[in-house]
């Protein structure tokens, strides 16, 4: 047998004829391999509590800079002491996000504003302001907040959990329901809550139980609300991301990709749904959290498996539809965008040591500005980027059934992996197609580059291990299968 592939990773199917694999662990999917996932790199010191929103945002002096809230605070990322700023308000006394609740941001111009469905709204304005304050024009409490062409738009209105609410027109401090400034509001009375709101050219309204497309064409009545759907909707607030047409979330029917903000498509059906429910603890679902890797093209989603918090992660590719899951314990993820580029001597503004910097030299972190990096909150409230040493990696083959009349004994095979790091593997077992799998001992790869096995059955597998910290890119399978002699029966 040539090559036998690590197929694309399909938990949702069965084990037998699984044309995939049912183990992708600590790996990115690729077009037609995996790579590695690197551990996370810490950046900056930590919050003074769990990280619940961040954004990143480039000013009208192109100047990058990062945004952050918990409970309690609202902070700025200082790239030069690596350290969070406390730019909370100075008035009104600390915020109050709930627990089930989180920082919700947006961009408008060079504002920064700010809700967490409980204090109102807030507004830091980059390149001048020190600290954040109160929006202007008593806009209500919300539960979301998102730019729509030249309109800052409210989601989840405390008073009506239905209701949207948008600005004047390149207004965002205009909150009076004006004809002349174009602000207005509309009830939903379809859908339940508002979740979330998505902008962009045009308004995306995530419910409990719909998903709308709102489309501004002038007064009256400024927005124009289509049904995208009346039957799917979004069970949290922070399971959505979005990448230029694109809009990936989890609903209330699995996960979904919503093109042009009108064409919904089923990306984890058959796929990774039912692993993704059967791992997910409801009760903190609230936690669930989003992210896009656009280098890699990856939709990533991250979600507490138990009420510890302890995390676990999936990856999306999205020009492929492969998936993979990663373990790697998170407060929250989020796309960071890089500081300004940084050259070896003004890296000194940074550390001192070389060896002390949060990221390796070659780190995009370090080329900027404007490069938007997959990065999260440890459960140390600490900003950090995945851009450490690669995870250990377990992959798993389709399964085969070499000799077609009855049993093989298979006695190695060579991973297809790029690596220069330390390699062993295992063999899977059985001989009928409703037994479990039975795996043999993890062996090391040797010299040739064969891993020695022996298993004699009707049904191999083989899986691959790749030890921590090694370097490599690409791992598509085994090949150079080799059998002994066997009996049939």
């Amino acid at each position: 047998m040539a090559l036998l592939p690590f197929g694309e990773f399909l938990p949702d199917l069965p084990v037998f004829a699984n044309p995939g694999a049912t183990e992708a662990k600590n790996v990115i999917p690729r077009l037609v391999s995996y790579g590695p996932l690197p551990d996370l790199s810490v950046l900056g010191s930590a919050l003074t509590a769990r990280a619940q929103g961040a954004i990143s945002a480039r000013s009208s002096a192109a100047v990058v800079n990062n945004f952050a809230g918990d409970a309690t605070k609202l902070y700025k990322y200082n790239s030069g002491t690596t350290t969070w700023d406390d730019v909370s308000r100075t008035s009104g006394g600390a915020y109050a996000t709930a627990a089930e609740d989180f920082v919700d941001f947006t961009v408008f111009g060079d504002d920064i504003l700010s809700v967490n469905n409980f204090d109102s709204p807030q507004v830091y304005t980059m390149g001048t302001s020190t600290n954040f304050a109160a929006l202007g024009g008593s806009p209500p409490v919300a539960r979301c907040i998102a730019t729509v062409r030249d309109f800052v738009f409210l989601g989840g209105i405390a008073t009506a959990q239905n209701r949207v609410k948008w600005s004047g027109i390149n207004n965002d401090i205009q909150w009076t329901v004006s004809a002349a400034t174009q602000s207005d509001q509309q009830d939903l009375p379809e859908g339940g809550i508002v979740m979330r709101v998505v902008g962009g050219e045009y308004g995306v309204i995530l419910q409990e139980r719909a998903i709308r497309r709102f489309t501004y064409i002038g007064p009256p009545p400024i927005f124009q609300n289509d049904p995208i759907s009346n039957m799917v909707g979004i069970p949290a607030s922070r399971a959505v991301a979005r990448y230029q047409n694109m809009i990936f979330a989890l609903s209330t029917d699995g996960f979904i990709r919503i093109d042009n903000g009108s064409e919904i498509s089923q990306i984890g059906d058959q796929k990774v749904d039912r692993y993704f429910l059967e791992r997910l603890d409801q009760t903190t679902r609230h936690r669930i959290t989003t992210a896009i890797d656009p280098i890699n093209k990856l939709f990533v989603i991250s979600w507490p498996n138990d009420s510890s918090g302890a995390t676990q992660m999936l990856f999306h590719h999205w020009p492929s539809g492969r998936w993979s899951r990663g373990e790697v314990t998170v407060e929250m993820i989020w796309d960071a965008v890089t500081d300004l580029g940084y050259t070896l001597d003004s890296l000194d503004t940074v550390s001192s040591s070389i060896d002390a910097l949060p990221y390796s030299l070659d780190s995009i972190f370090w080329s900027g500005p404007g490069r938007i990096v997959l990065a999260a909150f440890n459960t140390a409230h600490k900003f950090c980027a995945f851009s450490g040493s690669n995870l250990a990696a377990t992959l798993e083959t389709t399964e085969a059934r070499i000799n077609d009349g009855g049993q093989a004994l298979v006695t190695s095979f060579t991973p297809v992996v790029d690596d220069v790091s330390v390699l062993s593997g295992q063999l899977g077992t059985r001989d009928l197609s409703n037994a479990a799998v039975s795996w043999g001992s993890v062996v090391a790869q040797q010299a040739d580059g064969r891993i020695p096995v022996r298993g004699n059955a009707a049904y191999h597998r083989a899986r691959v291990l790749v030890d921590a910290g090694g370097t490599w890119d690409h791992a598509i399978g085994v090949s150079d299968i080799q059998t002994g002699e066997f009996g049939s029966r």
